[in-house]
């Protein structure tokens, strides 16, 4: 079953999530909620009632300044146990303002609360899941925090007439944890500076952005298994 309520209010914008593109910008509420019925007459080990709703909506909107916010959950209700599985609940924040033709500041925060995950399922905090010095899965718990902050500049960069270039400055702080656990760290809070380039195709649909990421550690510089810095790349599907 499901259930889906929107509000009829779009406009446009550039260089929001993607380079030289023009963007779809949802600016009124957007509710999905669905619910379904897994039981054991159809092959599922328990009866289990299953839920998943996202819910986001703009805050600010003045052509220059653009705030949103989102929530989203998902889980399942074990109908044998009468408990909650694979719970997950996560707010995001993001906030945007264009300063010049060439320059915009980004901000983001994001927050996970998990409860009863499956044992292959894990929150992480590392390298392509936010705090860029650091490791793929250096911290893991079912509760996660994360802040980024980019200042993101826009050049006139285009090579072979085929490739737009553009560039950022960036700080992450964040946590993994879980509760009554200790990860060994010293510091709680991973935290990093870096700088970023984003190349993009001037020619294709697709919208894929290669993200190089030069990031140094401002925590946990002296473990070990923490680099002075670390260069990361990755394909994502926006800035």
């Amino acid at each position: 079953m499901q259930f889906h309520a929107t509000d009829d209010n779009f406009t446009t914008a550039n260089n929001l999530d993607h380079i030289r593109r023009t963007e779809n910008l949802h600016l009124g509420n957007n509710l999905l909620l669905e619910f379904g019925y897994a039981p054991e007459q159809l092959g599922s080990d328990r009866d289990r009632f299953i839920y998943r709703g996202t819910w986001q909506d703009r805050l600010l909107y003045d052509g220059r300044r653009l705030i949103q916010h989102s929530l989203n959950l998902a889980g399942m209700w074990n109908l044998e146990s009468g408990r909650s599985e694979d719970l997950v609940l996560q707010y995001e924040l993001r906030s945007f303002h264009r300063q010049t033709k060439r320059r915009s500041f980004f901000a983001r925060f994001n927050a996970i609360y998990t409860k009863n995950l499956n044992s292959n399922r894990q929150v992480l905090l590392g390298g392509e899941t936010g705090a860029r010095a650091f490791d793929n899965r250096f911290q893991t718990g079912d509760r996660r925090l994360l802040l980024s902050l980019e200042e993101r500049m826009y050049t006139t960069l285009h090579l072979f007439n085929l490739v737009r270039v553009d560039w950022a400055i960036f700080l992450d702080v964040g946590r993994a944890w879980q509760p009554g656990v200790d990860d060994g760290l010293q510091d709680d809070y991973l935290a990093n500076f870096g700088l970023g380039l984003q190349f993009a195709s001037s020619k294709s649909n697709v919208g894929r952005i290669v993200h190089v990421d030069l990031a140094f550690p401002l925590t946990n510089k002296s473990n070990p298994l923490v680099d002075s810095s670390q260069i990361s790349v990755n394909i994502k599907t926006g800035l």
